[in-house]
C-alpha cells in the first residue's frame, strides 16, 4: 500500500526523515566509506530524490547510482529507522533487491534499460542527474518493482532463478 498525496506533500515527508545518523556513517564511522561531509550531503539530496521516484513510481524498478546505493545500504543498516521511516513514506518496508542485472544478458539489459529509465525520471522531476550518473554506471534495483508483500518476498527466495548462482 503506497501512501498517496501531492508531490509536494510526498516530499515533505521525504524531508522529515532524520538522516543525520546515516551522514554520521559514511563520514565519520571508522568502518565507513570516511566520504566529505559535502559529498555526503549531496548524495542525502539524491537519495532523497531517490525515495520520491520509488514513492511516486511504485511499479517501475527504480535504480540507484553507486553513491545513492551505498547510502541506501546504510539506511537499511539502520534498522529501526528505516522500517520507520519506509512506513512513513510508503506504509510498508521497502526490500533492496540486489540481484538485477547479475541473471544473464537479458537481465543485464533489463537493468541497463531500468537505470536509464531513473535517470530520465530524475531529470524529468529535477531537472538535473546525480553527479556519479555516468561515471559509476549503476548499483542494485529499489525492490519496488519486484517484491511488494512479505508473502511474495518468501515466495521469491525459494525461487532459484531469481537468485544468482555461484558458476562452478
Amino acid at each position: 500500500m503506497i501512501k498517496t498525496g501531492s508531490d509536494k506533500e510526498i516530499f515533505e515527508i521525504i524531508s522529515s526523515l532524520d538522516l543525520e545518523p546515516i551522514l554520521f556513517s559514511l563520514v565519520e564511522k571508522k568502518d565507513g566509506p570516511n566520504w566529505s561531509l559535502d559529498k555526503a550531503k549531496n548524495i542525502e539530496k539524491w537519495y532523497r530524490r531517490f525515495l520520491f521516484l520509488t514513492c511516486k513510481h511504485p511499479t517501475l524498478t527504480i535504480v540507484p547510482t553507486k553513491e545513492i546505493d551505498e547510502f541506501w545500504h546504510h539506511h537499511i543498516l539502520d534498522t529501526r529507522n528505516y522500517v520507520s521511516d519506509c512506513e512513513l513514506i510508503y506504509g510498508e518496508y521497502i526490500h533492496h533487491f540486489p540481484y538485477l542485472g547479475s541473471r544473464g544478458k537479458d537481465d543485464e539489459i533489463k537493468l541497463e534499460a531500468s537505470f536509464l529509465d531513473t535517470l530520465a525520471l530524475f531529470e524529468k522531476y529535477f531537472n538535473c542527474m546525480p553527479l556519479d550518473a555516468y561515471s559509476s554506471k549503476f548499483s542494485a534495483m529499489c525492490g519496488r518493482g519486484v517484491i511488494t508483500s512479505i508473502e511474495q518476498e518468501e515466495e521469491m527466495a525459494h525461487k532459484s532463478e531469481l537468485r544468482p548462482r555461484l558458476s562452478h
